[in-house]
């Protein structure tokens, strides 16, 4: 993948991309917290030593806090955030537990009455967020029995921590049941807005799809040219390393590409033979057409990329702006590979389709003139795995295999 594309923002709709960059935040910063709150408490132990005849040993679980931390919940909290979170919430517990072994009999034998019970109200927190209600109520019980069973082990009956137990127990469960219920109510409200932005898109695309079908009827035997499109893009797409939500929104975008074509006289947009100039520059005009027709909207920000610049050549002899290399939008560098492919294997009024073989080849002829030798080393990836043969199969127009009797697509 080049320099250029792997600085890319992504292909997915900007609220898609804002909800992924919002949680990558959190996840982050949750990272920072889990590596800074064991060495400030690692500082206070070494401060604080002459109380504590197991510090170094308790040095040493804080400083294998640290280590599974690196190198286990960091590289997953992006890729396995629900594995990331569960581990590090067990792993945080065991290392509680074995902690209050190594400090409470000692703190109780000097007779000193610290809040330790406080950083059990943490983890029963914390806990409480991320489990479910059966998972939590669990996580609850379980740190509430263990902080009532050490407290009565090590602290005599007159003690404040044993005189304040059962208020703290209390304490407990309100506040997991209260963080719990806060954690639901707010996951309810953000799959309802889910569901509600989605019905949104949804109805979004499917006014896109209708007036791409409409225009692309007047240019094409059959609509499966749009979802041949679609799918060469996002087979393109995987193999270049793009995840979901991006390749099916580059899939989504790919279809309105031929959209300025509304406005193309069907004496040009039909014609059999070749376009005199005069003709070549009205239908050149689609592309700045279709970007016009798709607006200023944020969510239609790549559709108006492949609209405008799917005909721009890598080399810069293209249209309508002769963009050079990277400076062509990768969206629509991966749809240009798309449309070529499929133009070639398609029936057209002025051409016979192509056979896929000798199709494929042109478009490995292609790159580095016509195309970024990136996208189509990604395509040939894709043909060569069956996945674009695949998508012929599913998606082809019901038309012969032919020799073309021409030498490109228009």
């Amino acid at each position: 993948m080049d320099e250029n594309s792997s600085a890319r923002s992504g292909f997915a709709l900007p609220q898609d991309r804002a909800v992924q960059d919002v949680t990558l935040a959190i996840e982050r910063g949750l990272f920072v917290a889990r590596l800074v709150i064991p060495a400030l408490v690692a500082l206070a132990v070494v401060l604080f030593r002459d109380n504590l005849g197991n510090w170094v040993a308790v040095l040493f679980l804080l400083g294998l806090v640290e280590l599974y931390n690196l190198v286990l919940i960091g590289p997953t909290m992006v890729r396995f955030p629900r594995f990331s979170h569960t581990a590090g919430i067990l792993l945080d517990t065991a290392v509680l537990v074995a902690c209050a072994f190594l400090t409470v009999p000692e703190l109780a034998a000097r007779g000193i009455t610290a809040d330790f019970w406080l950083v059990f109200l943490l983890f029963i927190v914390g806990a409480a967020f991320h489990f479910g209600p059966i998972g939590a109520a669990l996580y609850t019980a379980f740190l509430s029995g263990f902080f009532a069973w050490i407290s009565l082990a090590y602290f005599p009956a007159g003690s404040v921590t044993v005189e304040n137990l059962p208020v703290r127990l209390a304490f407990f469960v309100a506040i997991g049941g209260l963080v719990w219920w806060l954690s639901f109510e707010l996951n309810r409200r953000r799959q309802y807005l889910e569901v509600a932005n989605r019905s949104l898109e949804r109805q979004n695309f499917d006014t896109i799809l209708m007036l791409a079908t409409v225009v692309e009827a007047r240019d094409s035997f059959t609509g499966a040219h749009l979802q041949r499109i679609r799918y060469y893009s996002e087979a393109i797409a995987r193999h270049l390393g793009y995840q979901e939500p991006d390749v099916s929104a580059l899939g989504e975008a790919s279809i309105t590409h031929d959209v300025g074509k509304a406005f193309t006289p069907d004496g040009v947009l039909k014609k059999a033979g070749p376009l005199t100039p005069e003709e070549r520059r009205v239908m050149e005009r689609h592309a700045p057409d279709g970007e016009r027709i798709l607006g200023d909207r944020p969510a239609f920000r790549v559709h108006r990329e492949i609209a405008r610049h799917h005909h721009e050549w890598w080399d810069g002899t293209g249209y309508p702006d002769q963009l050079v290399g990277p400076a062509i939008p990768l969206s629509a560098r991966i749809v240009a590979v798309a449309d070529v492919f499929d133009a070639l294997t398609s029936r057209r009024p002025y051409k016979e389709p192509w056979d896929s073989a000798r199709a494929a080849a042109e478009v490995f002829r292609l790159a580095g003139r016509q195309f970024d030798p990136l996208v189509v080393e990604a395509f040939r990836r894709a043909y060569h795995s069956g996945e674009i043969e695949a998508i012929r199969a599913r998606h082809g127009d019901p038309v012969p295999e032919a020799l073309a009797v021409v030498s490109e697509a228009r």
